[in-house]
């Protein structure tokens, strides 16, 4: 029973904490389309959510982080990357 209820508390934890970066990582790429600042801001949250996508090991949530990812190096003009 420990380790179903270990399991249900990560999943709880990681549901609200990719819910919580999402929101703000949308407001920090929104803003990024006129600001540097926000767009490297959008960057360092999708790197966030690639760690604990992968961490989690929730491969839709891991392509989504690293299509936010793409989209803050477009708004830096960072198009080797």
């Amino acid at each position: 029973a420990s380790i179903q209820l270990n399991v249900l508390t990560k999943r709880v934890r990681y549901e609200s904490s990719w819910a919580w970066l999402s929101t703000l990582g949308g407001g920090h790429s929104c803003l990024g389309e006129e600001s540097t600042r926000h767009a490297k801001d959008a960057e360092a949250i999708s790197k966030n959510q690639i760690c604990l996508s992968t961490e989690v090991g929730d491969p839709n949530a891991l392509v989504k982080s690293y299509l936010f990812l793409s989209l803050s190096y477009l708004q830096q003009k960072r198009y080797d990357e």
